[in-house]
């Protein structure tokens, strides 16, 4: 599973303890934190089977531009990656960014609000 670096711990921790090996793709500091879809895309292999999108990002407080949340949306789509979209942080935004939401509201499976999504969205938002 792919898990943006740095990452919240426990998606690290819950990747391990089900059986699975967690790959951190960066969200490097020159880059404001915010993957380079290009990057996550080397990182993907056959066995690759989920991506995790922490937006806004904790422990860095990124917020991922919606461009950046299209591309790797188009990602998952052509290599057939479930979307673990965690936006627990979503309503605390700060410095005038807003957040760009995953999917919908609406029963699972999730229907992102990206066009021509078709693939499994697993969501985690406040409510």
């Amino acid at each position: 599973m792919l898990v943006p670096g740095p990452d919240y711990p426990l998606w690290t921790a819950a990747v391990t303890l089900n059986g699975g090996r967690a790959l951190h793709y960066p969200c490097r500091p020159e880059n404001g934190f915010i993957p380079d879809v290009e990057e996550v895309a080397a990182l993907i292999t056959p066995r690759t089977r989920a991506i995790v999108i922490i937006n806004p990002n904790n422990p860095t407080g990124a917020v991922y531009p919606r461009a950046v949340l299209e591309s790797l949306a188009r990602l998952a789509e052509r290599t057939g990656l479930v979307v673990f979209a965690d936006e627990i942080y979503d309503q605390m935004v700060y410095d005038g960014l807003s957040s760009s939401r995953w999917p919908p509201s609406c029963a699972i499976p999730f229907a992102p609000r990206f066009p021509g999504y078709r693939r499994s969205t697993v969501r985690a938002a406040t409510v």
